[in-house]
């Protein structure tokens, strides 16, 4: 194990670690982060069946930058026949379907009188859309498990880079 000695050295060392620790090493360190995200914002998710819950799953971004790690939590495709419902009388919709998992994060109209948005139908006539509020079940998951997340992925790497240089 080398001295170090002085900022610059401090600096220069800094460096030499980073650019040898990368690959599996980052991957496993940010990965340990990201579960303890996906934990909670499955903790923080509605639950009615119970199917949107077991379908968070994580998924590794890919990335043209060889050190950089960053994983993702959301619904898993496999499950979409579960997550995805037609929509009946769909009025200027981009889809024919609702995905369930983003109507809860994010809310959705429904055709309730009174107040809301004003539409018009086919055939002239004016109607009322009221806007469901979304549970923001991702966004207050993922905020309450942020500095764990780093906690983690900081006592992670260090201890990567234990192994590597013993220590």
């Amino acid at each position: 194990m080398k001295e170090v000695v002085g900022f610059e050295e401090f600096i220069r060392a800094c460096n030499g670690i980073a650019q040898n620790l990368q690959g599996p090493q980052l991957t496993r360190a940010v990965k340990k982060g990201a579960q303890i995200v996906q934990k909670a914002i499955r903790a923080a998710a509605p639950e009615d069946t119970g199917d949107l819950r077991a379908g968070l799953i994580l998924v590794k971004e890919k990335s043209r930058v060889k050190s950089k790690a960053v994983f993702q939590v959301t619904p898993a495709r496999e499950k979409n026949h579960i997550f995805q419902k037609p929509i009946k009388n769909p009025i200027r919709s981009k889809s024919a379907n609702a995905y369930y998992p983003a109507s809860q994060e994010f809310g959705y109209f429904t055709r309730r009188p009174g107040g809301g948005m004003t539409y018009v139908r086919g055939d002239g006539s004016q109607a009322t859309m009221d806007k469901v509020p979304g549970k923001r079940y991702m966004r207050t998951g993922a905020e309450a498990a942020s500095e764990a997340a780093k906690n983690a992925i900081a006592k992670n790497l260090l201890d990567e880079i234990a192994k590597k240089y013993g220590g």
